[in-house]
């Protein structure tokens, strides 16, 4: 019987311990529509992903807006096609073209971070896309 309560108590202390997981005071507000993805974040200590249909060609503007911590951003298709693959990534704006049409993932993984960054999609067809913008990806890996 003694033993018995002892494991009781032990499972008890254990619950406590998983139930103060540092997650639980995360905040994620997670914005997608039509070629658009939002993701703004406050204590963001695990990945969290987003995904867009792309045809050949369309540019994906991004705007990165980091308060604090470390993000790392990694784009890929559904064909395996890499976009953009950074770690440490600082606030900046940038650009990325799709070669292959497919879905793609847009994933975010942070270490204590605030902030907020947004994937617009442009289609191949727009020629709006803002020259201060253009990175290309390969130049991160």
């Amino acid at each position: 019987m003694k033993k018995f309560l002892i494991g009781i108590i032990n499972i008890m202390i254990i619950m406590f311990f998983i139930g103060c997981d540092s997650n639980s005071n995360i905040v994620i507000n997670k914005t997608i529509t039509n070629g658009y993805i939002n993701f703004k974040f406050e204590n963001l200590d695990r990945s969290i992903d987003g995904t867009l249909d792309l045809n050949s060609g369309d540019t994906i503007e991004a705007i990165i807006d980091i308060k604090n911590g470390n993000i790392s951003i990694k784009i890929e298709g559904d064909n395996k096609e890499i976009l953009y693959e950074g770690n440490d990534v600082p606030s900046s704006k940038m650009s990325f073209s799709a070669v292959q049409k497919g879905k793609y993932t847009f994933t975010l993984s942070g270490e204590n971070a605030d902030g907020n960054i947004s994937f617009k999609k442009c289609d191949a067809g727009n020629k709006n896309v803002s020259k201060n913008l253009k990175v290309e990806a390969d130049e991160e890996k």
